[in-house]
């Protein structure tokens, strides 16, 4: 399906043979009617006037269409402005190479940021190359990345090297998910980032022993394997698993325990007092910024111990950054 803004876009290309083609008419392209879509293909083509309106409408395009599972591509309509433009001074033949030719919206992307800067200039040069590392970051799958890798790198005369060398330094690069705060007391944690992980993990086990009913709000995001200690993960692990069959006991996990020191510890993570929650809100941010730190604590650990030159070092770390951001820019609730 070609979709493009208005009535006048459609008929001209029904009139020249192009019956696949649709309007979203103005730049209102849905998710809903994504949706719609899907029902019938699984590639849209856009084709949004090549103003600057229409780039904007077709970068949100892109987002819509990856969010509804859809393969996506771009018509290049320049020099004209639209496909009823294009049609009349090109002609049918010429708008069906177009379409042949249709643009990924990856390298969409990175011609709209190519026009962004000015490659003449060496320091926005390498801005702009810094750009592309970052949006190569997006790829999950280590295949589809490595071939979007070296195409770019052909495409814009990069050393591939060097390319792979700032996907994964971007990838690695901490701090680009704001970290939790303190729930007692909303501020950034002044203590050594270890100690609030674990205040973070002790809150966690603690809320989950008082109330078990919120294990699944929990543990759709978060699993054993994001707690960053090795005692804290044992016992993470028994937790989990316990509340899952139904057999969940403290007492019982505390009695794997018989060293003193260890003894103590684990008790501390069933009684660590969780803040006076006055309101739904404040209960609501308390378990948001509590899921948040342990997930970012179990993160900072799996880039510690991988190391730079192993196979999954940059998979597992764009993964990790991504499980992130989606839980960074999520509305959970122990109650909904």
């Amino acid at each position: 399906m070609i979709i493009c803004e208005g009535y006048m876009d459609v008929i001209a290309m029904h009139q020249a043979g192009f019956t696949m083609a649709v309007a979203s008419l103005g730049t209102a392209f849905t998710t809903g009617q994504a949706m719609i879509l899907k029902r019938y293909t699984d590639e849209v083509i856009l084709s949004y006037d090549s103003d600057e309106a229409g780039t904007k409408a077709a970068l949100r395009g892109i987002g819509i269409l990856k969010e509804a599972g859809l393969k996506g591509k771009v018509l290049d309509l320049r020099p004209h402005k639209d496909p009823d433009e294009f049609i009349k001074n090109e002609g049918k033949e010429a708008f069906e190479e177009r379409i042949r030719n249709a643009e990924s919206t990856f390298f969409f992307e990175v011609r709209v940021m190519e026009s962004q800067h000015n490659l003449s200039d060496p320091e926005d040069k390498t801005e702009f190359y810094r750009d592309i590392a970052k949006k190569l970051c997006e790829f999950e799958e280590p295949i589809e990345r490595e071939n979007y890798t070296e195409a770019v790198a052909a495409r814009y005369n990069i050393a591939i090297a060097d390319l792979k060398g700032l996907v994964a330094s971007y990838a690695g690069k901490a701090g680009m998910v704001t970290p939790a705060r303190r729930p007692e007391s909303g501020i950034q944690n002044k203590k050594k980032p270890e100690d609030g992980a674990k205040k973070n993990q002790r809150l966690l086990l603690t809320w989950l022993t008082d109330e078990p009913e919120i294990y699944p709000k929990v543990a759709a995001w978060v699993t054993p394997e994001d707690f960053s200690d090795d005692l804290y993960r044992k016992v993470a692990t028994e937790v989990f698993s316990g509340m899952e069959n139904g057999n969940f006991s403290p007492a019982a996990i505390l009695d794997h325990f018989t060293e003193e020191e260890q003894y103590g510890q684990v008790a501390e993570m069933f009684n660590t007092n969780l803040v006076d929650i006055e309101t739904k809100d404040q209960r609501r941010k308390a378990f948001r910024d509590i899921i948040l730190g342990v997930k970012q604590a179990g993160y900072d650990r799996q880039k510690r111990e991988l190391k730079p030159d192993d196979p999954e070092f940059l998979n597992k770390t764009i993964q990790g950054k991504k499980a992130l951001e989606k839980l960074a820019h999520a509305n959970i609730s122990p109650d909904d």
